[in-house]
């Protein structure tokens, strides 16, 4: 995952544009985008091989629980390339302008079996910024589908703004406080992006 907002630029290049304008105004109304085969099965094999390298991939299939890796580019240069990748920056671009620096990167993986998942949220709770033309671009490298935990948003969500994250003692608790905000929410949509696809969502979805 990258999650990416609008200030000045880290050296990333302008990138040219690849959305469509229909694609635009899906972001705009409903938060989010689902993009499939903007990467190649090649290049999902060398990013695995990243991860075999950095002893990733042994983690994951010991796991019990989610697995997170924050700082992800500073691990093997083929994930610093992937931030920097024109193809992924070229559907970032057109949703928040070209002025782009990455907040973070992380690795998100689900275990083998139970004891995976997140809970509802939205991701500026964790980062909060006074600037919310803030995305998040997930890169799948497996298939993303109901039976392996992909992820649900709500169309429309973000222009809710910011929600309660409190917990009963009023501190942070990772999660939305207001479930009629998504508990059994009729619009839910699962977020199933192949392997070499990606989903970009706003930091407010």
């Amino acid at each position: 995952m990258i999650d990416s907002h609008k200030r000045p630029s880290l050296g990333l290049s302008v990138a040219a544009n690849r959305l469509s304008e229909r694609e635009v105004a899906s972001w705009h109304c409903n938060g989010f985008l689902v993009l499939n085969e903007v990467l190649t099965t090649e290049d999902v094999a060398l990013l695995r091989q990243a991860m075999d390298a950095c002893g990733l991939t042994h983690e994951i299939e010991k796991a019990t629980n989610q697995v997170m890796h924050l700082d992800l580019t500073t691990l093997h240069p083929a994930f610093l390339a992937l931030a920097r990748d024109q193809r992924i920056l070229g559907h970032v671009v057109p949703l928040i302008g070209p002025d782009i620096a990455i907040e973070h990167t992380k690795l998100s993986a689900q275990p083998h079996g139970p004891g995976g998942g997140v809970r509802w949220h939205q991701d500026l709770a964790f980062y909060p910024h006074t600037n919310s033309d803030v995305l998040a671009v997930m890169v799948m490298l497996d298939d993303a589908t109901l039976e392996n935990g992909c992820m649900h948003m709500i169309p429309g969500s973000h222009r809710l703004g910011y929600l309660d994250h409190a917990g009963e003692d009023g501190r942070f608790s990772g999660a939305c406080r207001d479930h009629g905000a998504w508990h059994s929410h009729p619009s839910q949509v699962a977020i199933t992006p192949r392997a070499g696809g990606i989903s970009i969502h706003h930091g407010h979805t």
